[in-house]
This record gives structure tokens, sequence and C-alpha cells, in this order.
């Protein structure tokens, strides 16, 4: 277990990493406090493995142990947030693998910071720094790579994935509001459950990313789940 402590500020609430799943904000809060906070070495029963300060070594099935969720949490937890830029996942030989947490130095504190005896006190009142240090990643509530704000929780709940350019450039053409984002998952996970049968067995009645957007297909209205597959509202 690493000694130390980690900073994580209010700025995080509006980073795209909060609208993800509770489950895989757990993984991310269980990388951070996994992390070296200085380089290290690892053997790994055949070679030795530099390990930079701010990465650790792990497994999907570790992680999901250390952070309390299933195996495919994990999984998409690690594809988003190297989407988002917040991480690198380097698998080795699919025995294990190295994670890196990207700026790594701004979730460190310096010499001049409230110790970590003192920030049970300080918490209390306003952390120093607080206003003018943020995630470099977060600022103005926009990725590091330019995902628009919503897109990445969508795309995790959609069960096809293709088109991912094309279905961005939708997705920024409607510029969702969060009200409307909240209605189109919403939408979104009525029809899944409706189609659930249908979804596990044909792929093929299910819509590209970019044209559910584009025909705006959350306004649809569900009625009771027929006998035929055709029938089915599709996604």
């Amino acid at each position: 277990m690493n000694a130390g402590w980690i900073k994580v500020y209010r700025a995080l609430l509006e980073h795209p990493i909060w609208q993800l799943s509770p489950g895989q904000r757990c993984v991310w809060f269980t990388i951070l406090a996994r992390a070296n906070h200085k380089p290290g070495e690892w053997f790994d029963g055949r070679e030795r493995v530099e390990i930079p300060a701010g990465s650790f070594v792990t497994s999907q099935p570790h992680l999901a142990e250390a952070a309390g969720v299933s195996r495919i949490v994990v999984r998409h937890a690690l594809s988003n947030l190297e989407v988002l830029g917040s991480i690198r996942a380097k698998m080795r030989a699919k025995r294990w693998t190295l994670i890196e947490v990207v700026n790594w130095p701004l979730y460190q504190g310096a010499d001049d910071e409230v110790s970590q005896e003192e920030s049970p006190r300080r918490a209390k009142g306003e952390p120093r720094a607080s206003h003018n240090l943020r995630m470099k990643e977060g600022k103005k509530s926009t990725p590091a790579n330019g995902l628009p704000p919503g897109f990445v929780v969508w795309w995790t709940e959609y069960p096809k994935k293709v088109g991912k350019i094309q279905a961005i450039k939708e997705w920024e053409n409607l510029s969702p509001e969060e009200t409307l984002r909240t209605l189109m998952l919403e939408a979104l996970r009525k029809q899944k459950h409706t189609v659930k049968a249908m979804l596990e067995n044909d792929l093929q009645h299910i819509l590209d990313p970019e044209r559910w957007l584009k025909y705006r297909r959350w306004e649809d209205e569900l009625t009771a789940a027929p006998n035929s597959v055709q029938q089915y509202p599709r996604l």
C-alpha cells in the first residue's frame, strides 16, 4: 500500500469523468490511490520493469477486486479513461497491465501545501490553492482530447460501437444541454430494456450511433413488446 496522499480538486465535478457510472468513477479513484508516489521497479518473473511515478502494475481481475466492481466495469472504465486522456494503460503479454496516470504531478502536494496531518482540520475550510489550481484536462468542462460533454457516458451506454467519429460530429451538432443529455440516456436505457432479447441475438437491428442521434430516436414512443422482432422499435 502506498503511503502519502493525493489532491483532488473540486473541478472534478465539472470534468467528464464525473459523468461516468459510479462504478467507473470508483475505478478511477482506486487508480489514483494505487499509483506509486515515486519511481520504482518490479520483477514479473521474467524481466525487471521500471514503474514511473504515478504508475502501478495490476491486472483487470485485481483492479476489479480492489475497486469492488466487476471486470466488465473495469474494462469500460480503462477504455473511457484512456479516451478522456486521464490514463495510459499498457498490457504486457495478457498477464499484467501497467497503468499510468496522466499529469500525475497535478495530484501531488508541494512542500509548502497543507500536510496530511493538517488536512482533516483544513477540510472544514477552504484548502490552499483550490481557487487557482485545476485539473489540466478539466478546464471549462472540456477534456484535453476535445470530446463534447456527455458523449462518453452516452457512448458507453450505446450497444453498438461503430462510427465513433461520425457519432461525435452528430453529438456536436446537437450540442445537448444537461437536461437533454439526461433525457437521451433515460430513453436509450428504456429502449435497450424493451428490445433486450433482440439485441442479444441480432445486432443488425441496432441503428448505428450516428443515425440514432441524427434521427432523434430518443423521442420514439415505446409500446408493449410485440412477438415479432421486426416490430420492435429499432435502436
